[in-house]
């Protein structure tokens, strides 16, 4: 169960890298983080539990909740016309606009363009 170390590892980050790991660990488990968010709870220390609870509290107020349903803000015609070559690039640049996207959830297609031009993906 690799969910559960998932869960745990973003409840002990803060900032960006707390956005990016909960983000990636709520499209691999999706409505069912919750669950593993109270197994988390269960197995941590008593002097940990709060942590969990306030990381709960928090997801529940992010524009994360839902994220696994996310549609790519730039289709692969858009990435083409940034100059991502297709094939492995292709993939790799979708991946960065993910990461991306789960630091800045409110962000749209602008912030994104902007964001994948100081990219690159060769």
């Amino acid at each position: 169960v690799t969910a559960v170390p998932a869960i745990g590892r973003a409840v002990e980050l803060d900032g960006e890298a707390r956005l990016q790991a909960t983000g990636e660990a709520l499209v691999d488990l999706r409505e069912e983080w919750v669950s593993v968010a109270a197994i988390v709870h269960a197995l941590a220390a008593p002097e940990a539990q709060p942590r969990v609870v306030e990381f709960v509290q928090w997801v529940k107020t992010t524009p994360l909740v839902g994220c696994w349903d996310w549609r790519p803000l730039l289709d692969g015609n858009a990435l083409m016309k940034l100059g991502v070559p297709r094939g492995p690039a292709l993939s790799k640049a979708r991946k960065a606009e993910m990461t991306w996207r789960f630091a800045n959830p409110g962000a749209g297609e602008a912030e994104c363009t902007e964001f994948m031009k100081t990219q690159t993906f060769a």
